[in-house]
């Protein structure tokens, strides 16, 4: 049946027969679609570098958290904390110019400093066994600084 015209009156209406359906997506609505995708993907990138940074500080807590038993075993035996050159680290507060090293002594026959995760560096030491205090801070890959006291225990910087 093509193109037939009927006449009625003086209204002519023309019927054809239909087009075949289309199938698949218009490029306009593919390019909307992969838009629409990169936002989000981005999103996700953002949320899942939060997470890693996050992480990465909780593992620094984490073992930091675990040195604070040595320290007090140290205090308690009258003896401060050792530096990276084992020698006493400082006696201010916040301490200042010394850093200890991961794996030597914390005191002299003591516990050791702990092993920190990947990345992160020790920063700076301090303890004064006349006050019981002590300190000592770290640096993950993040750049956060965390700091332990006997006072405050673990804590962003």
């Amino acid at each position: 049946m093509k193109n037939k015209t009927f006449r009625q009156s003086s209204l002519q209406v023309r019927f054809s027969e239909p087009k075949a359906e289309r199938v698949g997506f218009t490029l306009v609505e593919l390019l909307v679609v992969i838009a629409i995708i990169g936002i989000l993907s981005s999103v996700a990138i953002v949320n899942l570098n939060s997470a890693r940074e996050k992480a990465r500080t909780a593992a620094l807590e984490q073992a930091l958290g675990a040195a604070i038993p040595g320290a007090v075993f140290c205090i308690q035996s009258d003896d401060n904390l050792l530096d990276d050159a084992n020698s006493p680290c400082s006696t201010s507060f916040p301490p200042a110019g010394t850093t200890w090293q991961s794996g030597d002594d914390m005191c002299s026959g003591g516990p050791l400093w702990p092993i920190l995760p990947d990345g992160a560096t020790p920063l700076t030491c301090g303890s004064n066994i006349n006050t019981g205090y002590f300190a000592f801070a770290a640096q993950s890959v993040d750049g956060v600084i965390v700091a332990c006291t006997n006072s405050q225990g673990c804590f962003e910087w």
